[in-house]
């Protein structure tokens, strides 16, 4: 029987690392996170979801056990979509330039020939 982080009751399901109020507990933070920064309730995010067909935007993954992180325009602070977390530091480090992410894309296709 596996234990929970918190040391305390029995870990929530196979594999499972938190205890079911532990979970509780970070779904609750998690909802308060995407209200607070992005304006976003959990329906709102469930359905630009749904839009994307469960799937990262960009490389269309499917997230698995994680969330996607709720990608946004930092000068406007609009949700532009949902990206998984290696998608969304790649975006960050090219520092939402679209002349960078178009130097890339010709970089990767001058590669292949």
């Amino acid at each position: 029987m596996r234990r929970c982080r918190c040391g305390g009751k029995r870990a929530y399901g196979a594999g499972a690392k938190f205890c079911e109020a532990c979970v509780a507990k970070k779904d609750k933070a998690y909802v308060s996170s995407l209200l607070g920064k992005y304006g976003l309730t959990p329906v709102q995010y469930q359905a630009l979801l749904s839009i994307q067909g469960n799937t990262c935007y960009v490389c269309l993954r499917a997230p698995g056990s994680r969330r996607l992180c709720v990608d946004h325009d930092h000068a406007t602070g609009k949700v532009r979509g949902l990206l998984c977390s290696k998608c969304n530091v790649y975006l960050g480090h090219l520092r939402d330039s679209i002349e960078a992410a178009e130097r890339l894309v010709t970089y990767l296709k001058r590669a292949r020939d």
